[in-house]
């Protein structure tokens, strides 16, 4: 039998099993995407939903892409895709009351 840590035998982690992932490390990405771009996807797809009836795929997506452009030098990048949804809204109302559908 091999040798088990105390610990290993009380979480009942077989002692052949693979080591986890560390959460501090941050998941693979592809070398040409950003840390935003999959907040940027979410965003749109959100908005693509929410305003389907009022504004073109094209106009949420420029939309978000603008949002997310403003806060682009911010240091702390936690709260950015919010902001950014927020700000797409905004703009995005404004041009479904003015009526600006392709």
């Amino acid at each position: 039998m091999p040798d088990e840590s105390p610990h290993a035998a009380a979480l009942d982690i077989p002692p052949d099993a693979p080591p986890e992932e560390s959460p501090g490390e941050p998941p693979d990405e592809p070398p040409d995407e950003s840390p935003d771009d999959g907040a940027v996807r979410d965003v749109t797809v959100r908005l693509e939903t929410a305003y389907r009836d009022r504004c073109s795929p094209e106009q949420v997506s420029a939309a978000v892409s603008a949002a997310f452009e403003k806060f682009k030098d911010s240091r702390i990048r936690d709260f950015v895709p919010v902001l950014a949804e927020r700000s797409a809204r905004v703009a995005l109302d404004g041009q479904a009351r003015a009526g600006q559908r392709p």
